[in-house]
């Protein structure tokens, strides 16, 4: 996992992080029986550059970072190539799945969830947004609040999302899905957003982008992890964790209430239901 979590924050690290996370990288081997001292002096850096490394990615140290390294497997991080058998390409994307579910949990503090749990909750209409592969997303959260009882509305269309725009205001909920967080349509919504004192929740990759400035509220996804672009399809998964975290943990914050509308719901959807 830590492997998968340094690849997922690099666009976050400064030169010196990346220094350190290149090393790690190429020489995770070497790097289970160095100390931070070691280390330092083999890259020419002070030791405190180890340690805060090693905090930024959510560690008390160096040696619980090293714990990670001893944990991860050679296997974990081989790329799918092109001659692989279908067996081994199949234990490949398993193994990519695991690998970034969690270090997206890892991305992603329990307080942070909570506080985005109570906020869709609690308002009065939610937007979900999201363009092109993300509005499958979108919808897919969108639909599953729906079951619930909570007035959301998502739309492939920009028009009809803009439309709705002119309308926000400080009991709405946004919720913008965008693995860049650089998307023109995402960040203009987010602007009209501000204006109207919308809240918004982003979910988006972690590393700068023009979304976050707009966001009250930030879920991070992994963003591409491979050096293939056979494996690039792997990073929908981190973005349906998330979803599926937010809808699984609204389910169970009230599970009688919120059960009973989605076998309500299901009723109502099914082709033997006559009105009765």
């Amino acid at each position: 996992m830590l492997i998968t979590k340094i690849k997922s924050m690099m666009d976050t690290f400064t030169p010196t992080e990346k220094k350190i996370a290149d090393f790690l990288i190429e020489n995770k081997g070497a790097a289970r029986t160095m100390t931070s001292y070691d280390l330092s002096k083999k890259l020419g850096i002070g030791q405190s550059n180890i340690i805060r490394f090693s905090q930024k990615l959510g560690y008390k140290g160096f040696r619980e970072l090293q714990l990670d390294i001893t944990a991860d497997s050679e296997e974990s991080y081989k790329e799918i190539n092109e001659d692989d058998s279908t067996e081994t390409t199949n234990q490949k994307i398993v193994q990519q799945y695991v690998n970034i579910a969690k270090a997206t949990n890892s991305l992603n503090n329990a307080d942070t969830i909570d506080t985005c749990i109570k906020k869709i909750i609690s308002s009065k209409r939610i937007i979900v947004y999201g363009v092109g592969n993300s509005n499958l997303f979108a919808e897919y959260l969108s639909n599953n609040l729906l079951k619930m009882q909570l007035n959301s509305f998502s739309s492939s269309n920009a028009h009809i999302i803009f439309t709705t725009a002119s309308g926000f205001n400080e009991n709405d909920l946004l919720i913008l899905i965008s693995e860049t967080g650089e998307t023109r349509e995402i960040v203009k919504l987010a602007k009209i957003a501000k204006i109207h004192k919308t809240p918004i929740i982003a979910i988006t990759r972690l590393a700068k982008n023009k979304l976050l400035k707009y966001a009250d509220l930030v879920l991070y996804t992994c963003n591409d992890l491979s050096d293939s672009r056979l494996n690039a399809t792997t990073i929908r998964c981190s973005q349906l964790w998330v979803i599926d975290m937010l809808i699984l943990n609204i389910l169970k914050s009230d599970f009688k209430k919120y059960r009973e509308y989605i076998i309500e719901s299901e009723k109502l959807l099914s082709e033997n239901y006559c009105g009765v």
